[in-house]
């Protein structure tokens, strides 16, 4: 099931256009930067497990760098529909966290 959502994710906007592939992947990997945010926050607050904790900062990094180039190949300008799908991407890839949690 994941592989399939992963995979239509990555295509449907792909068979659209460039920029809406790189819309797409600014979307979720914002999505995973906050998701991260989520995770070291707590950690870091209770100074808890710092090899965890640089480890996660650093995947998050490399994540953020995904988003950037994404960002930067899209452009600055976004059109309300851009918005949207990009909304929609980020409250999906946040239900998937959710259901990935519980199961």
């Amino acid at each position: 099931m994941w592989r399939a959502a992963g995979f239509a994710l990555g295509f449907a906007p792909a068979l659209v256009s460039d920029r809406a592939l790189f819309k797409t992947v600014e979307a979720v990997e914002t999505f995973v930067e906050e998701h991260y945010g989520e995770q070291i926050g707590p950690l870091k607050v209770h100074g808890r497990c710092p090899q965890l904790v640089a480890l996660l900062e650093h995947c998050c990094a490399d994540e953020v760098h995904h988003k950037e180039d994404a960002a930067r190949r899209a452009g600055a300008h976004e059109s309300l529909l851009e918005r949207a799908w990009m909304a929609v991407v980020r409250f999906g890839s946040a239900v998937a966290a959710e259901a990935a949690r519980r199961v």
